[in-house]
């Protein structure tokens, strides 16, 4: 093996283009085309440094084999672009000199811009041919608009070929030109742009119920894949980019992404109808990497901007990935201490925001998912001491922001035993305002480790001594009785430093007779 990886090491060195050639040589050839960018994700996993002439030569052959997907589909091209859009996230780190927006103008010129980048956004096409069950009628055609979804297109096609009722449920969309079924929740512009004089293809298909689930589960496998590797790729771009090139990086990817009309919706589209039907919930665990790595993204993007700016608008709609990333997935524990941790680095980050309205992003949130999963103890206890920690960065700013984005969303009719999900019950915020009051050491306790995950500053500190019973999480005793500080989090306010940290109804009470009485 040893000198097998020498002669692959040489040849990656000295021929970098040849090799990689003999790879591609094989993407004609339909059973072996797989089999070939299977070796090369191997290759990139076997090598933990990756010479940058080879990683060039395989970045330009992969790009190149999108682009020819795009312009001219292959039978079984579903395949080739997932496992070369996930050989460009993996080569990446080993390229240098990449710039976001040199190509994204090349992506644009050969419209395949939405394939591989997140801030993709191409014209929809104005309008679908629809073929009818039998090919010697005359087929009909849809208008399509930005919000147009592939069922109001099939409902259009099964009113005008005249499909039953009984039999329109078995019916669904399939592009002509590559086979591939259409789920009726996706959107039209997602799937095809504006070509002068050029129309999409589809046809309307009866299909059995196993049939069609099958091709269903397939195609939101495949769609959720290439989400997750085009998010990939644009984190790892980032994260990769020279120190002295990344704010000019990140002021256009946010800029790009605000502009985007796809941009929170792509990032939070889940196809809830079947989670449940996949065996082992293959499509739940894809989605779960997506929305993480989403979070990973916007992370990389809110730290590299300046803290100091005291505007909402610029982090409002990444803030909506966060919270529905957070509701979909709060109950996984990996989702969990990653979500909150993420918001307190944010908290910590945009401290002037935070301030001011900050809250009022994210309690909304935090208090519905607390009020709809009392029977779940780890997310309760979780969210319980993010607030607490909350509550010692900002103190009166915080408590102002929480009573007063939930005034509206508190359900206070007692006279119905309905409960209303879209409120938030009165009992449970009185529970989590007793909790944040709770000063013994299981209360205090950072069961999850959630601020091992914060990011360590002149805010988030290690105390060894004189650490209060209010802020103590627990003194961990390890090898002969060492005692190992826990981590804790100081006020972000130095009016603040000298204060109690024991959050009281007492001062929640006084702040709201004061608001009161100033209105």
């Amino acid at each position: 093996s040893g000198a097998a990886r020498k002669v692959l090491w040489t040849c990656l060195l000295d021929e970098p283009t040849l090799l990689i050639r003999f790879f591609f040589e094989k993407i004609s050839h339909k059973e072996r085309r797989i089999k070939s960018l299977q070796s090369l994700h191997r290759l990139m996993i076997y090598f933990t440094d990756i010479p940058p002439q080879f990683a060039h030569a395989t970045f330009n052959y992969v790009l190149g084999l999108l682009l020819s997907m795009v312009r001219s589909p292959l039978d079984g091209s579903q395949e080739l672009i997932a496992n070369g859009l996930a050989l460009l996230w993996q080569i990446i780190p080993y390229l240098h000199g990449l710039v976001l927006k040199d190509l994204k103008q090349i992506l644009r010129k050969e419209q395949a811009e939405m394939l591989i980048l997140v801030t993709g956004n191409i014209p929809s096409t104005k309008k679908v041919i629809i073929h009818g069950p039998d090919v010697s009628q005359i087929p009909t055609q849809a208008i399509i608009s930005d919000d147009t979804q592939f069922s109001n297109v099939l409902q259009e096609a099964l009113e005008f070929f005249g499909i039953p009722d009984l039999k329109r449920d078995r019916y669904y969309l399939v592009d002509v030109k590559t086979g591939q079924i259409h789920i009726p929740d996706t959107y039209v512009r997602d799937f095809y742009f504006f070509r002068r004089n050029i129309h999409p293809q589809l046809s309307l298909v009866y299909m059995d119920i196993k049939q069609s689930q099958q091709e269903l589960e397939q195609m939101s496998i495949f769609l959720k894949t290439t989400e997750l590797s085009k998010v990939l790729f644009a984190r790892y771009l980032l994260e990769n980019t020279p120190f002295n090139q990344i704010h000019n990086c990140i002021t256009f990817f946010h800029d790009e992404l605000i502009k985007s009309p796809l941009f929170p919706r792509k990032a939070l589209e889940s196809d809830f109808n079947l989670y449940t039907t996949i065996h082992n919930k293959e499509l739940f665990h894809v989605d779960m990497l997506h929305k993480y790595n989403w979070i990973k993204l916007i992370a990389c993007i809110f730290f590299n901007m300046d803290g100091k700016t005291t505007t909402t608008s610029d982090i409002i709609l990444f803030l909506s990935v966060i919270n529905g990333s957070f509701i979909l997935h709060c109950e996984d524990l990996t989702m969990l201490r990653f979500c909150l941790a993420t918001y307190i680095n944010i908290v910590k980050h945009f401290r002037h925001i935070f301030a001011t309205n900050g809250y009022l992003l994210i309690m909304p949130t935090f208090l519905h998912v607390y009020s709809h999963t009392q029977s779940n103890p780890m997310l309760r206890k979780a969210i319980e001491y993010c607030c607490r920690q909350f509550y010692i960065l900002h103190r009166i700013p915080f408590i102002l922001q929480m009573l007063g984005s939930l005034s509206q969303l508190v359900d206070l009719d007692q006279s119905t035993n309905i409960t209303d999900t879209n409120k938030i019950q009165s009992l449970y915020l009185f529970r989590l305002l007793i909790a944040l009051e709770q000063t013994n050491i299981d209360a205090m306790y950072d069961d999850y480790f959630i601020l091992e995950l914060v990011k360590h500053d002149s805010v988030t500190t290690n105390r060894a001594v004189h650490i209060p019973t209010g802020n103590m999480s627990v003194i961990a005793v390890l090898g002969q009785g060492t005692l190992i500080a826990p981590i804790v989090i100081k006020s972000l306010d130095f009016c603040y430093a000298d204060d109690d940290t024991i959050f009281t109804l007492i001062n929640c009470f006084d702040v709201c007779v004061t608001v009161g009485k100033l209105n």
